[in-house]
């Protein structure tokens, strides 16, 4: 991301929040740590954080993680049934009324698809094949944009 655009996004923070201070310290800092995202997937995420409740500007690691997928919402759907697909093995699936209502629609309507019950006793694998099958129908029904290439975050998150 080149300085001027981050110095959008931090003058974006520091109207939303006053008491985020802007110095050329920060503004260096900042630029350095984000200087191989993209413009409009960190502002996105910033957009996306002003939105909550929350009180004080993201810390430059709490906008890295929103910026690096770890939101339900902006996981990939595939690395985000895998997941769910883990969650279940371990934690058994009697949880389908807990999690279910959290994700996104076109993820709720690939499980559906997939069955829950078969989520709770399919290995990844198996889950990985049917999600590959339904998504790409799923997704255009539901007019979505389709993720280019699916990348697994490799269980960071639980639900």
């Amino acid at each position: 991301m080149k300085h001027t655009d981050m110095i959008k996004i931090l003058s974006i923070l520091s109207a939303a929040y006053p008491s985020f201070k802007l110095d050329e310290i920060t503004i260096d800092l900042w630029c350095r740590k984000f200087e191989q995202y993209e413009y409009d997937t960190v502002a996105r995420s910033v957009d996306r954080y002003i939105d909550t409740p929350a009180e004080f500007a993201p810390s430059i690691g709490k906008l890295k993680n929103l910026v690096a997928g770890n939101s339900l919402h902006e996981i990939h759907p595939l690395a985000l049934v895998v997941r769910l697909n883990s969650y279940i093995s371990r934690h058994g699936g009697k949880r389908e009324e807990e999690i279910l209502p959290g994700l996104p629609e076109h993820v709720k309507t690939i499980v559906r698809k997939i069955g829950w019950h078969n989520l709770c006793r399919w290995p990844e694998e198996k889950v990985e094949k049917y999600f590959l099958a339904l998504y790409s129908d799923t997704v255009k029904t539901q007019g979505l944009a389709e993720y280019h290439r699916p990348q697994l975050m490799g269980g960071q998150n639980e639900f």
